[in-house]
């Protein structure tokens, strides 16, 4: 099946990171296509109405959407050439320039839907923390609107090789499983470790007033440790068949003893993850974008960060 990619460039060197990130992807794809696209600058409509009624500002609009046009090619030109280089045929890759018509991200999600992408793929800026608010650029918009649509954001000079996938062990977690069979069955050398966090809740903790409160708490221990088994062999499953090898898959399953947004970012700075996958939301919205999401994406750094819708 053909993977195919939408990736936004402005002729940043965050856009050229995505851009390299997309190729070590793409490569690996026996069949694969990628969109370049690039949002022409918004002209002012008191400048648009007033060359209506003056000649010489008419003469100065014309020369303004001359310059963002070749501007424009010379962006994806450069972008098309940086994914040549890095060993994409030419027939793979395809341009678009395009006026902005309702905001960059918007523009993006609805050509993502129109055209059945598998991902927008777009550069993270490189933010001072403390001073400027990552939730208000147009990456954290394509992460919070997207919908369905998977959207990428890359933050560095990424080799996709390791992935950190948070889940959970309800149905919630089916839709990733599948994306992932999808996206990396061609990767060979990737490795995928699956984070699932263990709540602690004891009722002998709470209430160890109830009768057999002890009994229960192992009943309910016995109960985790079979659906975590069960999930596990479910995922071992979907993605061997999809491809992949046993000694691709890992499995951790630490017990919750923070925040779990705090406890993926944790995690992602002790190991040599590259790529963090979440998904939007769960049954509980434990992992929904609000809470989970978007406390990781303002924090991780030099990462690749995958949402799935």
């Amino acid at each position: 099946m053909q993977k195919r990619l939408l990736i936004a460039v402005d002729g940043s060197s965050h856009a050229n990171n995505a851009l390299r990130y997309a190729a070590r992807l793409l490569k690996r794809y026996v069949d694969h296509h990628c969109l370049i696209f690039h949002a022409r600058p918004i002209i002012g409509r008191s400048f648009l109405e007033a060359a209506k009624c003056d000649p010489r500002v008419d003469g100065a609009l014309q020369q303004v959407i001359e310059y963002n046009t070749l501007k424009s090619h010379e962006i994806l030109e450069h972008s098309k050439n940086l994914l040549i280089a890095q060993g994409i045929n030419e027939s793979s890759i395809d341009i678009l320039s395009q006026s902005r018509i309702e905001g960059l991200a918007k523009d993006l999600i609805e050509l993502a839907h129109k055209e059945k992408y598998d991902a927008i793929v777009a550069g993270r800026k490189g933010l001072a923390r403390f001073q400027e608010i990552f939730m208000g650029t147009t990456t954290a918009k394509l992460m919070e609107y997207s919908g369905d649509i998977p959207v990428w954001i890359v933050d560095g000079d990424i080799h996709p090789k390791r992935f950190l996938i948070a889940v959970n062990t309800d149905s919630t977690a089916a839709h990733i499983i599948d994306y992932l069979c999808r996206m990396c069955r061609d990767m060979e050398d990737a490795v995928l470790t699956f984070y699932h966090v263990v709540d602690n809740f004891k009722v002998s903790d709470v209430s160890p007033s109830i009768p057999e409160a002890a009994e229960i708490d192992t009943l309910i221990e016995n109960y985790k440790n079979k659906t975590l088994e069960r999930f596990w062999s479910d995922i071992t499953r979907a993605l061997t068949d999809a491809g992949l090898r046993t000694d691709q898959l890992k499995l951790k399953t630490p017990h919750r003893n923070a925040k779990i947004g705090r406890m993926i970012v944790a995690e992602t700075e002790q190991h040599e993850y590259d790529t963090v996958v979440l998904g939007r939301s769960g049954s509980d919205k434990i992992f929904d974008f609000g809470n989970v999401a978007r406390y990781v994406s303002e924090r991780l750094e030099a990462l690749a960060l995958w949402m799935i819708g």
